[in-house]
């Protein structure tokens, strides 16, 4: 799944690796939980994607460990949580489901990481701001009636530069993160609190779930 600065976010095909377009039929949809903001969709060949017509510019997509669920950060400092069909429904011209628009009171600059933490039940995101700051994100029963909320659970400070990296714990208890100052910092989710550690057990001790930071 990728973004771009046009607000398109597309799922592609990993077996033909190609965006094949021959047709650009479009059609506007205005849906209640976005606030107004008017979305555009296309199908096209099995591919599918939106568009915000707005300033959300894609800066980082993460994808959940169930692969329902997707959150796109966005170059104003919102996250668009998107809901992924399945091969079945795609087949059957389904698209995403948008599910909510997030505008952060905090963020004021562009949200370049994010990632699902592996047991779904949280989502981390790194901005230009130089914060990580870590969300909760609902059940199926707190998502009843339509209503999808994250909530904002910390905001970690200790970056001197933009955040680069991020990666969770196999036991969604420990992130840590990389920034444009060439540091790596981890971070306890429950609290929000840098650990620090003279003896380096952090880095020997934990086991990631992902290794996508430069540095670690």
């Amino acid at each position: 799944i990728t973004g771009g600065d046009d607000g398109l976010v597309c799922k592609w095909s990993v077996g033909n690796m190609a965006h094949r377009s021959s047709s650009d039929q479009t059609k506007k949809i205005a849906p209640a939980m976005v606030c107004s903001k008017v979305l555009r969709q296309r199908k096209e060949h099995g591919v599918m994607d939106y568009e915000v017509k707005r300033r959300l510019k894609c800066r980082g997509i993460g994808i959940s460990a169930s692969g329902k669920l997707a959150a796109v950060g966005c170059a104003d400092g919102s996250i668009v949580m998107l809901r992924i069909p399945d091969e079945e429904d795609a087949r059957k011209g389904a698209t995403f489901e948008i599910l909510a628009v997030k505008n952060l009171p905090d963020a004021n600059s562009a949200i370049d990481v994010v990632r699902f933490s592996p047991d779904d039940k949280m989502l981390a995101i790194g901005s230009h701001d130089n914060y990580v700051e870590i969300f909760d994100l609902p059940n199926e029963d707190e998502c009843a009636g339509g209503k999808y909320r994250i909530k904002k659970r910390h905001r970690c400070k200790g970056h001197s530069s933009f955040i680069t990296g991020l990666d969770w714990s196999s036991d969604s208890c420990v992130i840590q993160s990389n920034c444009a100052g060439r540091e790596i910092l981890y971070w306890d989710a429950a609290t929000g609190q840098q650990k620090r550690s003279t003896l380096d057990s952090v880095e020997s001790d934990t086991d990631w779930a992902t290794w996508t930071c430069q540095l670690g």
